[in-house]
């Protein structure tokens, strides 16, 4: 009704009140949680080092129950420097997710607070650094599973600004399939700054910023999957082997991508076999010095302002004969993007069902019937983390196999 809310103050709720030790010039920001409560995180100084402090009022403007009257330390700055900045998004379990800026480092951290007053479990009490050196302005959201996507801008070595993002998962470790690096959003030879994300509705996000190649500047944008794959550039939409040949293919919007080709057999070393340029965003390749029984590796190479990124890995098998096979979800359990890994020996109709410990099918569709061994995407927001039975038939013959979705 355009008034105040019940129990709040006019004037609004002191939250801490110290006029030496609390550092609002240095940042506020505030988390809605589930229910209708509010967190609140500030820079302070109690421990003569500016550290992160948090506090949690219920709906109706009263300190939350077995939280310290003046609030909880959330990330020291001891290790890292005075900690400055921070912003805080919901972890959609009940608590909230905190980055700030290290004043003396740069580095950019990450903390994950839980409801009731302490970092949840797994999560260090300095935070986790996502990264390192020469930060500027920060993003962050939720990555939809109680973990955090953030992304910045940074200086190069070129001098020039980046965007970059990483995803720390639920549990304080950065989410496996994303690299230490981090994930390089865009990395040309001109300037970038000011980015802000969004959740793609697949625990991946979309990230747009103020670009200035070209000379004039421009609001670009582009979607880091959930496997941190950038999918401006190239992610993976099948690969294929049968005996003698093995066929892959990449999908990316940039019509002019081009990449090197790099191939590794078994766990040795990659290297480049082919140089490849997309067509209409499609890279399409048959790699036919390849044995029987080996297993291969393969991946894009790009370059991107004097950084090398690696994009659309995938390790498959050279078949030494055809067989109906389903391995089901590579990796399994499956994190992030999903891939599914089968083999066929005809070329009938092939269809895949995904049922529930019930036994109820949650989802269907037809594949790619090319005989051979193949690993296609297989993204579905109908897979929810949990346990399934997946089903290929072909013709009469049917295979099933169990998997697991982390999300």
């Amino acid at each position: 009704g355009g008034g105040f809310a019940s129990g709040w103050a006019a004037a609004g709720t002191v939250v801490h009140s110290d006029p030496f030790f609390s550092f609002a010039q240095d940042g506020v920001a505030a988390a809605l949680l589930t229910g209708g409560d509010v967190m609140v995180f500030w820079s302070d100084l109690r421990n003569f080092t500016l550290d992160i402090f948090a506090m949690r009022y219920t709906s109706g403007g009263l300190p939350a129950a077995g939280w310290p009257a003046t609030g909880a330390q959330a990330i020291s700055g001891v290790t890292t420097g005075p900690l400055v900045s921070p912003v805080a998004v919901p972890d959609g379990a009940g608590g909230a997710l905190v980055a700030c800026a290290s004043g003396s480092s740069d580095s950019m951290l990450v903390q994950r607070m839980a409801g009731s007053g302490a970092p949840s479990s797994g999560w260090p009490v300095e935070g986790v650094i996502v990264s390192n050196a020469n930060r500027f302005t920060s993003s962050l959201i939720s990555d939809g599973a109680s973990g955090a996507i953030v992304a910045w801008s940074a200086t190069k070595s070129t001098m020039e600004d980046g965007i970059f993002a990483e995803r720390v998962g639920s549990g304080g470790a950065i989410v496996g399939t994303w690299p230490d690096g981090p994930s390089a959003v865009s990395d040309t030879t001109s300037y970038q700054s000011f980015p802000d994300i969004a959740t793609d509705g697949s625990h991946g996000t979309i990230a747009v910023w103020e670009d200035y190649r070209g000379f004039t500047t421009r609001i670009y944008a582009a979607r880091v999957l959930s496997d941190g794959t950038v999918g401006t550039l190239a992610a993976l939409v099948s690969a294929t082997a049968e005996p003698g040949v093995v066929r892959l293919h990449w999908y990316g919007p940039d019509g002019a991508l081009e990449a090197g080709l790099e191939r590794a057999s078994g766990d040795g070393a990659f290297a480049e076999i082919a140089r490849v340029r997309a067509e209409a965003g499609h890279i399409r390749y048959e790699d036919r010095e390849v044995v029987a029984g080996q297993t291969y590796r393969y991946r894009l190479a790009v370059q991107q302002g004097g950084a090398t990124s690696y994009l659309g890995a995938v390790t498959l098998r050279v078949p030494e004969g055809l067989r109906l096979a389903l391995a089901g979800f590579a990796p399994n359990p499956a994190i992030g993007a999903l891939r599914l890994a089968y083999a066929l020996p005809t070329g009938e109709r092939a269809r895949i069902e995904v049922l529930d410990t019930a036994g109820r099918r949650v989802l269907a569709r037809d594949l790619d019937s090319t005989p051979g061994e193949h690993v296609v995407s297989f993204e579905d927001r109908a897979l929810g983390s949990g346990v399934y039975v997946l089903r290929l038939t072909q013709g009469s013959r049917s295979v099933t196999a169990r998997a697991a979705v982390v999300r």
